[in-house]
């Protein structure tokens, strides 16, 4: 499944005012992202970048956003520089999302509803490219400045896939970081799989912020195995 929006789920764009419009309209307020992730668990290593951008009436507490992500898996490039693997065979995925995002009291929420083409894969029949229709959600909450709580979620009819990770972190006194306990878990249409982790988030320098996390997962065997993660975005 596609990572990017893993690394997507959850960003608060700082706002940036921008002059108001010819038209007469009341001043804009506009904030880009642009974000890098990369995931590793069971052998397998892919990558993702994107770009965000959030958009809406001065100090409105609704506002809208556009973003776009690719990914590759890494693993699969290598084995296709070895001659392991055709290039058509190399996981790779693209998607763009339009939706509208909500800030009210201690909780933020994000619904987004894009087009996704991506490589399909069957445990029963040869995997070939799909496009299709990706439904993301977030919602965070922050019930005072050393503690929150964020959910992601992700439906992606190309890709064939569902995931899902709940986290809560907490900022110990005089920390640069918060630090907690995720799970997550995600199904595809020739895999599974559930993860438990801890990860390090809210670490901010400049206009970047950074999360990692790791921890053991389990496939639809039950096999056991490790994972490890790591996004970095900036915002201006």
């Amino acid at each position: 499944m596609n990572r990017a929006s893993i690394a997507a789920a959850g960003l608060v764009a700082t706002v940036v005012a921008t002059p108001a419009a010819a038209s007469g309209l009341s001043a804009l307020a506009f904030s880009d992202t642009v974000f890098a992730s990369i995931d590793s668990d069971d052998g397998s290593v892919f990558a993702a970048t994107g770009v965000k951008r959030s958009f809406g009436a001065q100090g409105a507490a609704t506002r809208g956003f556009i973003a776009a992500t690719s990914g590759l898996s890494l693993s699969d490039a290598q084995r296709y520089r070895r001659g392991r693997m055709p290039l058509d065979a190399v996981d790779r995925q693209a998607r763009a999302v339009i939706g509208v995002e909500q800030s009210a009291g201690i909780g933020f929420v994000s619904l987004g509803f894009g087009l996704s083409h991506a490589l399909a894969k069957w445990s029963t029949r040869p995997a070939r490219w799909r496009t299709g229709v990706a439904l993301e959600a977030n919602i965070w909450l922050r019930p005072d400045a050393r503690q929150h709580v964020a959910l992601a979620m992700l439906g992606d009819t190309a890709a064939g896939s569902l995931w899902a990770r709940l986290r809560y972190g907490y900022r110990p006194d005089g920390w640069l970081l918060a630090i907690g306990p995720e799970v997550g878990a995600s199904v595809t249409r020739s895999s599974g799989k559930a993860k438990i982790g801890l990860h390090l988030s809210d670490l901010k320098l400049w206009r970047m912020e950074a999360v990692v996390s790791g921890g053991v997962m389990w496939d639809e065997r039950h096999r056991p195995g490790l994972y490890a993660a790591g996004s970095l975005w900036v915002t201006y």
